[in-house]
């Protein structure tokens, strides 16, 4: 299979710095498959590689770091740089942690490291934003432009699949009516879903009684919670900073379309996010910044009595159902970095017997 490769945009040339420092990832997108609580993470493999443009260059050592950087753009306190971000080395790489002289050329060093299930995907909202990078520093005493520093960037994704779809059932006492919605697990952006609606109950047997329905509207919101505590050192001399959102991604509403079978309605709604929404993929985050985003699809039908085929104008009623519906990244064809693993010799059963021995065996 061919691998990924993508290269850090760093500009600098031998006239500038005597040296040049470049990431090369050499495993496929970063994608955490399923929940946080199954997921068994991202593998993340790559080389790091230092251009010597002099003759030879004398270093004191040469380190890489994955990182995450958790900002908020609404700190409890605003000049306290502990309130505005954290910082986590999460993998360190001491390539070379003593004096040594590089010749003039290209040096490699290969790095791997698995991304945990649990962590948050890479994300950006209106109160935290979530950031990965790789961080390789080279230092030196011979001058101080001999000291470079590089940052590369991870974009690390969460995809949730699930073959099996959704159904959400509920009934509205006191009347006989029972709503179906049968729809796909999870939703992608900027996708189109169909969603498949029953209504059954709409006409009772031996009652001259009946439900029509008039109206069929959905919306799919996405909620935003965020809360921002101070650091351990204004702990309890500042109060946390609590923020909730909630945004409009798409909606519709049908005045026509279903089909009545008997007692009960059918209808196939495509429900869709605008293209100028730009949604955030569901994530959960814990801590000194926690954050949750969830999405929701809110589905309403308005039905009104009818008395031989006659509608009562004092007796209508709006129906609502509430779903969460994940929203995710599209999987496409990968798996999961544990699943692409060979079997093992000692996984593999045992073979059958030589010929030699097959023939000498009573017949069954």
């Amino acid at each position: 299979m061919p691998s990924f490769i993508r290269r850090s945009n760093v500009s600098s040339s031998s006239a500038d710095r005597p040296l040049e420092l470049d990431v090369q990832m050499e495993s496929p997108p970063l994608i955490m498959y399923g929940a946080p609580d199954v997921s068994s993470g991202a593998l993340a493999s790559g080389l790091l590689k230092m251009t010597v443009f002099e003759h030879a260059i004398q270093t004191n050592s040469v380190n890489l770091k994955f990182m995450r950087v958790l900002h908020t753009k609404n700190p409890v306190r605003e000049s306290c740089p502990n309130c505005r971000a954290i910082v986590d080395v999460l993998e360190s790489w001491n390539f070379s942690s003593s004096t040594f002289s590089f010749s003039h050329g290209t040096h490699t060093w290969p790095f791997s490291f698995i991304i945990p299930g649990h962590f948050p995907q890479t994300t950006e909202s209106p109160f935290v934003n979530i950031r990965y990078f790789l961080l390789a520093t080279v230092t030196s005493d011979v001058s101080a432009n001999s000291n470079v520093k590089l940052e590369h960037t991870l974009n690390i994704k969460r995809s949730i699949i699930l073959n099996t779809d959704k159904v959400a059932q509920r009934l509205f006492p006191p009347t006989s009516l029972v709503a179906l919605l049968e729809m796909p697990p999870v939703i992608h952006a900027l996708s189109c879903i169909p969603i498949q609606f029953q209504l059954t109950g709409c006409r009772p047997q031996n009652t001259k009684y009946s439900w029509h329905l008039s109206k069929v509207s959905w919306r799919i919101e996405e909620q935003i919670k965020a809360q921002i505590n101070p650091c351990t050192e204004h702990e309890g001399s500042r109060k946390p900073h609590v923020y909730r959102e909630t945004r409009l991604l798409g909606n519709d509403e049908h005045r026509t379309g279903w089909k009545v079978d008997g007692d009960r309605i059918l209808f196939e709604i495509p429900v869709s996010t605008s293209l100028l929404s730009k949604p955030i993929c569901d994530v959960t985050l814990d801590g000194q910044y926690s954050l949750s985003i969830a999405h929701q699809l809110i589905f309403e039908t308005i039905v009104v009595e009818e008395i031989n085929a006659r509608p009562v104008n004092s007796n209508a009623r709006i129906l609502r159902m509430k779903v969460n519906l994940p929203l995710t990244e599209r999987g496409g064809l990968g798996v999961s970095w544990d699943e692409e693993c060979p079997p093992m010799f000692s996984s593999v059963g045992p073979s059958p017997p030589p010929y030699e021995h097959a023939i000498q065996m009573p017949p069954v």
